[in-house]
């Protein structure tokens, strides 16, 4: 008896299986309805009964775009800009060689500056460059004594003397 209780019946089984499958079946016929009548209002819209119509607007205009200047001569777009590029261009090589004049000129400048802060430049004024045994430059007569042999620098040679006195 417990175990007629605890298996569930053949008959039973049978009618839930049929249940189950009239409701598998009802849901499946249903989605069908659905999906056929989708299919049929898409059938009847404008954009399916229309499409040529709807686009015929779009490939007119797109035709016009072909046959246009811009699309048969695309370079002929630039040349109302050519002129301007060209003046453009030379305003900017102008530009250049002021800058470069300017450049050239201050370079100059600066070489005369130095050029005449050269020590070579000094020694070519008749100056000329003492220099101790050891090789430090002399300023002041201070630095040497009677005796003392030093170098003297000149514009063109030079010359090897021996300091007499100091005054």
């Amino acid at each position: 008896m417990a175990a007629e209780m605890a298996v569930p019946d053949k008959a039973e089984l049978l009618a839930l299986i049929a249940g189950l499958r009239a409701r598998l079946t009802e849901s499946a016929l249903r989605d069908l309805r659905a999906r056929g009548e989708r299919l049929r209002k898409s059938r009847q819209s404008h954009v399916y009964t229309e499409a040529g119509q709807a686009l015929r607007p779009r490939f007119e205009r797109l035709g016009q775009l072909a046959g246009s200047y811009a699309f048969t001569r695309p370079e002929r777009l630039f040349d109302p800009h050519k002129d301007r590029l060209s003046r453009l261009q030379e305003r900017m090589g102008e530009s250049v060689r002021l800058c470069l004049s300017g450049a050239e000129n201050r370079f100059g400048q600066a070489a005369i500056k130095l050029e005449a802060l050269s020590p070579l430049a000094t020694l070519a004024r008749g100056y000329s460059i003492c220099v101790d045994g050891l090789g430090r430059v002399l300023v002041e007569s201070s630095q040497v004594s009677a005796g003392d042999t030093i170098s003297v620098s000149l514009s063109k040679g030079g010359l090897s003397c021996v300091v007499k006195e100091l005054k």
